[in-house]
């Protein structure tokens, strides 16, 4: 039993598997290329982010002492009338 190959069958997987090849090369740098530009985009979020919760902290600070300043105000107190402690005389 003899296996007579055309030529022409020999350059059909010749071009097949550089076709092939060439084509998972291609892919692949495509894939990298956009995975650094996902990983550049979601640094760029986390820093976002973070500066995002310094901000609410900041802004945190600033509405207590806000609170702090309008509670010391003459006009809260005016309307809320500090309570005064009884003292309780038991023996």
């Amino acid at each position: 039993m003899t296996y007579t190959v055309d030529m022409n069958e020999i350059m059909k997987s010749e071009w097949f598997f550089f076709i092939s090849s060439t084509g998972f090369i291609v892919v692949g740098l495509l894939l990298s290329i956009i995975m650094i530009y996902i990983i550049r985009a979601l640094h760029a979020f986390t820093s976002l982010l973070e500066k995002m919760e310094a901000e609410v902290q900041n802004l945190g600070t600033t509405a207590q002492e806000l609170l702090e300043d309008f509670q010391d105000s003459f006009i809260y107190r005016m309307i809320f009338k500090p309570r005064r402690r009884r003292i309780s005389n038991k023996k």
